[in-house]
């Protein structure tokens, strides 16, 4: 590898980190709040349900499964992005849990803190896409779905949306009014986040 490919693996790996650790730090946020998350997080916390797991061991084990069936039907999509979201999303959302743990003010803003979540979850989701070196797990399981049913993008996040949903609901994870905040919300502040990024040139591949 030259040096100025190893520059821009390190800046771009650098870059993906950040986006993670602010993702995770929404993520958290919102899973704190106790009136639902995302249909990965519902998913993850149906699994401290069934499994002696916590929250970020939950997420860390459904990414790696993702993973898995990525590699075997869509790994060309594989990227060093995404294995640094299977290795350390998990993590970092432990850590923020972590920080949060302590706080009973949850119980009286829990739509204001869901919010709040939600735009942060989309800052950091909006800078690993921006930065283009690989894609979530979860988000390949979007492009398997639409290379085996021959479908569009918004179909196909749907199906999975909606698949990942109903197990995680199957397997007690929390759902409720911030589940559908988050589905409503989520795309509307990545592409406000993506459209400021580019006009600035706050991110470049």
């Amino acid at each position: 590898m030259s040096k100025s490919n190893f520059q821009t693996t390190l800046r771009k790996s650098l870059l993906i980190s950040i986006g993670i650790a602010i993702a995770a730090f929404g993520i958290a946020l919102t899973y704190k709040s106790g009136i639902g998350t995302n249909p990965m997080a519902t998913a993850s916390d149906g699994l401290t349900k069934v499994f002696p797991l916590n929250y970020g061991n939950a997420n860390l084990l459904l990414n790696g499964f993702f993973l898995v069936v990525a590699f075997f039907l869509k790994r060309e999509k594989i990227n060093i992005g995404t294995l640094l979201m299977v290795l350390t999303m998990g993590i970092c959302i432990n850590f923020f849990a972590g920080l949060l743990a302590a706080e009973t003010i949850f119980t009286q803003w829990q739509l204001v803190y869901n919010i709040i979540g939600t735009i942060i979850t989309s800052l950091g989701i909006s800078v690993v896409v921006l930065v283009d070196f690989g894609i979530g797990p979860y988000d390949l399981m979007t492009e398997v779905i639409i290379d085996k049913l021959k479908c569009s993008y918004r179909m196909a996040k749907i199906i999975a949306d909606c698949s990942l949903l109903v197990v995680g609901i199957m397997m007690g994870g929390v759902f409720g009014l911030g589940t559908i905040g988050n589905v409503i919300l989520v795309g509307v502040f990545i592409q406000l986040f993506m459209d400021v990024a580019k006009k600035s040139n706050l991110v470049q591949n």
